[in-house]
């Protein structure tokens, strides 16, 4: 009985995978009518110590091809080196560009400064992205087209990250996955993941539901708490727009030090979230996964049951994440991806139990990963 119970949990965890690689296949491309005007757009970046990235994203941002008024607005959140600087060179050098720097009166973080850009703005829609993140030249059109029809109210895109060598490639995959798990929990009628990265709403939805309020105390989480508030408002108001021109690019975490809080930084809104059960099944399998291949040893498992499982495993998530990064025309390296697939119930684990305690380092900042209420 127990060994056949113990087969039962990887066809369990295949048939999740399959039945969101169904969900992925069903989320249309979008086709966005010619009919009606575009809407005006106002892009909100914060940023904090961005001068490595933030004329890149600018130049990105400088080469858009909306056919539509538009103003980019970096709310510099308290930035200590050249960031600001570099945003005055940039505008000197470019006159006619839409582009102002500003600065919250009081208050610091990416909510508070988020939340004073959204008040200077002077557009009907706002479309928030990170000051590390790149963008082709159709991304704005891409992300607020849909605002065409009055019922849209929130608007995500996917976000990837750029890989470079195994460890960047692990974060790639794993990115993947949460992108496309999120667009499909929409699909399912229960959204729980979204990148504020890519994420465009009407500035009067984000005043209706009083934007971060009731979660300013936690750091991150500007992108899944604002979902929550307008799914509760707008249910039929949400759409993602699976397409690679409205797709997001952010370099991987280069240090284990950095992506280990990267980490805790997510997980700290993780008691919030609203939709739970995927990651639950991901993580009851790891620990399935983890426990089979430490029993081989003992005899308390079979190697038989371990190939199997970890070939129902890679099968299913094979299927999933090569589906979501060929929708979004992004190269997989297949060694790359079989060799994280049997690394990662090892790595989801531990992370498990580490971004439950301590403190992680965010834009120079430290936070608690015990979030007070």
């Amino acid at each position: 009985m127990f060994p056949l119970l113990l087969l039962f949990l990887p066809f369990v965890y295949f048939f999740f995978l399959l039945l969101a690689f169904q969900g992925w296949e069903k989320i249309p491309t979008p086709i966005f009518s010619s009919i009606g005007s575009l809407p005006t757009v106002s892009i909100i970046i914060a940023a904090r110590n961005e001068e490595k990235n933030i004329e890149k994203i600018l130049n990105d941002l400088f080469r858009q091809r909306y056919k539509a008024a538009f103003e980019i607005i970096v709310v510099n959140d308290r930035s200590s080196d050249r960031t600001e600087l570099l945003i005055n060179l940039f505008k000197d050098n470019h006159s006619s560009f839409p582009l102002q720097i500003i600065s919250p009166v009081q208050g610091n973080g990416k909510k508070n400064a988020i939340s004073y850009g959204v008040s200077v703005a002077q557009n009907e829609i706002i479309l928030a992205t990170d000051a590390d993140c790149r963008m082709g030249p159709n991304w704005i059109t891409e992300l607020t087209s849909p605002f065409k029809n009055k019922r849209i109210k929130l608007v995500f895109g996917p976000v990837l990250i750029k890989p470079e060598g195994f460890f960047g490639n692990f974060q790639s995959f794993e990115l993947s996955t949460l992108n496309g798990i999120g667009a499909v929990s929409l699909a399912s009628g229960k959204p729980g993941m979204i990148n504020g990265a890519n994420m465009a709403y009407r500035k009067d939805v984000f005043e209706k539901v009083n934007g971060f309020s009731g979660n300013e105390h936690i750091p991150s989480g500007d992108d899944e708490f604002l979902l929550a508030k307008v799914f509760e408002d707008s249910p039929k108001g949400i759409i993602y727009v699976k397409s690679p021109d409205a797709l997001v690019t952010t370099p991987a975490e280069k240090s284990l030090s950095r992506f280990v809080s990267q980490r805790k930084r997510w997980a700290a809104k993780w008691n919030k979230h609203h939709n739970k059960w995927p990651a639950i099944i991901v993580f009851i399998f790891n620990i399935y996964f983890l426990g089979l291949w430490m029993g081989i040893p003992f005899g308390l498992a079979s190697a038989k049951l371990f190939i199997t499982s970890f070939y129902l495993k890679c099968i299913g998530e094979l299927l999933f994440v090569y589906e979501i990064r060929k929708s979004l025309k992004v190269k997989t390296l297949w060694i790359y991806f079989i060799v994280s697939s049997f690394l990662y119930p090892f790595y989801a684990t531990l992370m498990g139990i580490v971004t439950n305690f301590g403190t992680y380092q965010w834009k120079e900042r430290k936070y608690s990963v015990k979030i007070k209420p």
